[in-house]
This record gives structure tokens, C-alpha cells and sequence, in this order.
């Protein structure tokens, strides 16, 4: 709908749960335009060229109408706006105020972000009754940020990432939204990936990549030794093409009918 109404000058669709709104309007002392507290918060930002807010208005009219809405406030003035934004901005304070936090961007389907957080809830709840955490997202990129205080009513980081990655798994979720495998969520990359995908990932980085130049040591361990090089390219391109034919059901081809990049 804010896509449909605001068209090319939609920027942003922000969410916040009660989690997180409450942080930005209580410990990062943002100031909340509502009097009464609602289930989920939502900032929609628009650039318009001539500032006009007739699209604004109409897409809350139409959202009341639908039933979406409980409550709306459009900034009148770039005083008003960079409050709104304050509050999702308040991500900056929660690392200083929170100290020690397990940290999670995850990807998770659109239409299962409601129930996934909710069994999020739940699972972590479960085991430690007291423990704080806040989630806001990007919905259109259906990216979840969580962010979980690491304290006396916590578990540890790693406890926390082996109940919350298998649980993204299990909702058909990835284990990284916008910022990347690296080197700490290898280890978590099975719950997001088959075998199949993960052997097609390593072949690839080999084929591509045999000098490991781009991005060295994340992800996969170093593409060849100073003395292995062909060898181990030979065998990552024949790797390739066994899991392209067996696993993923592609026609068999050969590597000589095919224009490898090498760097």
C-alpha cells in the first residue's frame, strides 16, 4: 500500500515492535506522539520534491479504512520528522546502554515475521523469564534486527545464537539479512542452508576466487595453499559440477564449454 501510494518517493519502511519503541521512548529518551501503547510501530518516510503530504494523508485514510491503523502522526515540519526518526534512530544508544548483547540480522519471509517473533518470544522466554532484548526491521527487505542483553538474566552469547539459529532455520529464515557471513556466523550458515547450496557456495569462491583475493578468510577458509593452486582448482571446478548435476538437477555440461573468471 505505501509502495502503491508514495510510489519512487517511499525511502524508508522502518518497524518497531513494543520492544523497541519502549527503549527509544523510555532509555533513549525519544518522545512518543502516542498516549496509549499499541502491538507494533511503523515509520514510513517519503522524499517529496515539492512537500507536498497529500500522498501521506491519503495513504492513512485509506489504512484507517482498511483497518490497519489505530493511530497515525505526520510530521509537519523537519522538527517534527527528526523526532519520529529518533526514536528508530535509538539502535546508537541500545549498544552503549545494553553493554554485552548478542546481536542478530536475520532474514525472515515477510508473511512469517508476526508468528517467527512470537515463537521467538517464547523459546527465549522459556529459558530465561527475565531477559531484555528489543527487535525493529526492515519489512520490505524482510530483515529482522534483534538485539538480546547478555546479563545475570541471560544465558551466554553463544546459548543465546544456538537457540535463536536454529529457530530461523526452522522458519525458513537466513541467518544474515544485509551485513554478511563473515567469520562468527559460519558456523550458523547450515541452519539457512542445505548441504547442496553450501557445497555449490564453496565450489563457487573456489572457482571464482583461487587466490582467495576478495574478502580473504570469511566464509570459507582459503581457497588454495601456495602450492596446491591448480590442483585444488581442478577439483573445486569438478566439485561445482557434480553438485550443479546431482544435487541441483542441471544438464550436465563440461567446464571447457564454459568461461571461467579468474582472478
Amino acid at each position: 500500500m505505501a509502495r502503491r501510494r508514495l510510489d519512487t518517493e517511499l525511502t524508508s519502511f522502518e518497524a518497531m515492535w513494543p520492544s523497541f519503541f519502549k527503549f527509544g521512548t523510555t532509555v533513549a529518551r525519544g518522545r512518543s506522539p502516542f498516549e496509549r501503547p499499541f502491538g507494533m510501530y511503523v515509520v514510513v518516510e517519503a522524499m517529496s520534491g515539492n512537500g507536498d503530504p497529500t500522498k501521506a494523508q491519503q495513504l492513512v485514510e485509506e489504512a484507517f479504512e482498511l483497518g490497519l491503523l489505530k493511530d497515525a502522526v505526520i510530521a509537519n515540519s523537519l522538527r517534527e520528522a527528526e523526532d519520529l526518526c529518533a526514536i528508530r534512530e535509538a539502535t546508537e544508544i541500545m549498544t552503549r546502554e545494553y553493554g554485552e548483547m548478542a546481536a542478530f540480522d536475520a532474514s525472515i519471509p515477510t508473511s512469517r515475521i508476526a508468528p517467527f517473533l512470537e515463537a521467538f518470544e517464547e523459546e527465549l522466554r522459556s529459558r530465561w523469564p527475565a531477559v531484555e532484548y528489543a527487535t525493529f526491521g526492515h519489512i520490505g527487505d524482510a530483515n529482522l534486527h534483534i538485539g538480546v542483553r547478555i546479563d545475570q538474566f541471560s544465558g551466554t552469547e553463544e546459548e543465546i545464537e544456538n537457540v535463536i539459529y536454529p529457530l530461523i532455520g526452522r522458519w525458513e529464515g537466513g541467518v544474515s539479512g544485509e551485513h554478511g557471513i563473515g567469520v562468527h556466523k559460519v558456523p550458523y550458515l547450515k541452519h539457512a542452508r542445505s548441504d547442496a547450496q553450501i557445497d555449490v557456495m564453496r565450489a563457487l569462491k573456489l572457482v571464482l576466487d583461487p587466490r582467495s583475493t576478495l574478502n580473504p578468510g570469511k566464509v570459507f577458509s582459503r581457497a588454495r595453499s601456495e602450492t596446491g593452486h591448480g590442483h585444488n582448482q581442478r577439483k573445486a571446478e569438478n566439485s561445482l559440477e557434480e553438485a550443479l548435476i546431482s544435487r541441483l538437477s542441471l544438464p550436465k555440461t563440461r567446464w571447457s564449454d564454459v568461461s571461467l573468471i579468474r582472478i
